[in-house]
């Protein structure tokens, strides 16, 4: 399914000072997905990306604009069980086990069970024999593999990813980077993420979109055209550099200090 965003803006209301003002988040941003590819959304901190990708959840409305996903809204697609979302924090219940908590995705979206698939996605992301296992006894890296499995387990058509590796160390996240989209990078499923890393944006997507300062403006696209299933050894390459350095840039222009950016 595709991804449409046409001219949304989005302000909160700030109170400060005895007085309420608006606080513009996002502004007239249009943005097209296209059906089956990974679009990485990054900017600078607090700059908007996470209300962004909770507009195209259906989590949060606009004051104007749409997002359309294949057409419908957001909430016709969750309905339809065809929208699955991923935040940083994991979320796995700790009474349950991996099997449990990969198999809650179905069940909280009303599907039949279906062993078969959680098995199989067990399998996929790495984590046969650590079925019966609770999150306390799996690392960080396992925790966010079994939440992405999750995910996965309604067979959705587009997933929503906000900073999934955030919270793992830098090399579980690197690794985490390389195996996982293979997953879900059948060409089956959209992808839209938001990252703080641009190593990983370009390590994960087909496309890079570097958002503005708050209020989010799209400001720079970039193609990534590196070929998959992707490598580390990439990294050190002249095509990712280049790459790096154009997003990188596009990024620093947007404060009047060099924005931070993760390795």
């Amino acid at each position: 399914l595709d991804i449409s965003v046409r001219n949304v803006s989005k302000a909160f209301a700030s109170k400060g000072r005895g007085t309420e003002d608006s606080l513009a988040v996002v502004d007239d941003i249009s943005l097209s997905v296209r059906g089956g590819s990974t679009t990485a959304l990054v900017g600078p901190s607090g700059c908007g990306k996470s209300t962004l990708l909770r507009i195209a959840a259906g989590l949060e409305d606009t004051d104007s604009g749409a997002v359309t996903l294949g057409g419908e809204t957001p909430q016709q697609r969750r309905q339809q069980r065809a929208l699955s979302i991923a935040f940083q924090d994991d979320a796995l219940l700790p009474w349950l086990t991996l099997s449990g908590n990969i198999a809650l995705g179905r069940r909280l979206a009303k599907l039949p069970p279906a062993p078969d698939i959680v098995k199989s996605l067990i399998d996929r992301v790495g984590l046969s024999g650590f079925e019966k296992r609770r999150p306390a006894e799996l690392s960080g890296g396992m925790r966010q593999r079994a939440a992405i499995a999750r995910c996965l387990a309604t067979r959705p058509q587009i997933m929503l990813l906000d900073e999934p590796f955030g919270a793992v160390d830098a090399l579980t996240r690197r690794r985490l980077n390389i195996e996982l989209p293979p997953v879900w990078g059948d060409g089956a499923t959209t992808v839209l993420l938001v990252t703080h890393s641009v190593t990983e944006a370009i390590l994960l997507a087909d496309r890079i979109v570097v958002l503005s300062a708050r209020p989010a403006r799209i400001v720079g696209e970039f193609e990534v055209s590196l070929p998959r299933p992707r490598q580390t050894e990439m990294i050190n390459t002249p095509q990712f550099q280049n790459t790096r350095r154009h997003v990188e840039s596009a990024l620093e222009q947007q404060v009047q200090h060099k924005v931070p950016v993760d390795p």
